[in-house]
């Protein structure tokens, strides 16, 4: 996790130089990107779910992509594909989502233990889904009040980024829900084992 480490501290050197040239908007922004990269550590403290370690990394990356690089560097505003890039990659991200609100509603993994495959792909795809919604709030929230341009001033954008994380999801799951049953040995599986491994012990 030294890695993670560098980045928090390369971020408040750069939360202090904005503090210097008095770039306060800039400073919220970079704060925000600094406190969102707790939320593993604030899930493991507050419920003992821990992550592994790509998903750790994995998390870190998207968050840096997302407000750092497409808020603080505005890269919204100079790569036209950036924000559809994003609600793709967030797929990814707020899967591994699923898997931490099947953990809590399933402290004892059962749902693993017991093959049931499908609820879990239903699971991680609902949650994928209903991501989407979230995050146009928070685009709008720091379009209106940050001066940001994530939504481009655009309904059909909006369409776009729900639509892009629905038809991801559906491919997201439906692999998870294949690799799953067919016991395929591939990334997506051995992450979600590892995953079961670290929060066994937890299980109540």
């Amino acid at each position: 996790m030294q890695i993670i480490k560098g980045i928090r501290i390369l971020l408040i050197i750069n939360m202090i130089y904005l503090i210097c040239t008095m770039q306060w908007i800039q400073v919220l922004v970079v704060a925000s990107v600094l406190l969102v990269s707790f939320l593993p550590e604030a899930l493991k403290f507050t419920t003992g779910v821990e992550l592994t370690k790509f998903m750790n990394y994995f998390f870190i990356v998207f968050v840096l992509l997302s407000q750092w690089c497409g808020t603080y560097l505005r890269a919204y505003d100079v790569i036209s594909w950036w924000d559809l890039f994003l609600h793709g990659l967030s797929a990814f991200v707020v899967g591994l989502g699923g898997l931490v609100i099947l953990r809590l509603c399933d402290p004892e993994l059962m749902t693993f233990k017991n093959q049931k495959y499908g609820l879990i792909s239903i699971i991680i795809f609902l949650t994928i889904s209903s991501s989407a919604v979230f995050w146009e709030i928070f685009e709008f929230v720091g379009d209106t009040f940050f001066g940001t341009n994530a939504q481009l001033g655009s309904l059909s954008d909006t369409m776009e980024d729900m639509l892009i994380c629905v038809i991801i999801g559906i491919i997201f799951s439906f692999w998870i829900y294949r690799s799953l049953r067919k016991g395929k040995d591939n990334f997506v599986t051995k992450q979600m084992n590892e995953f079961m491994l670290l929060n066994k012990d937890k299980a109540k």
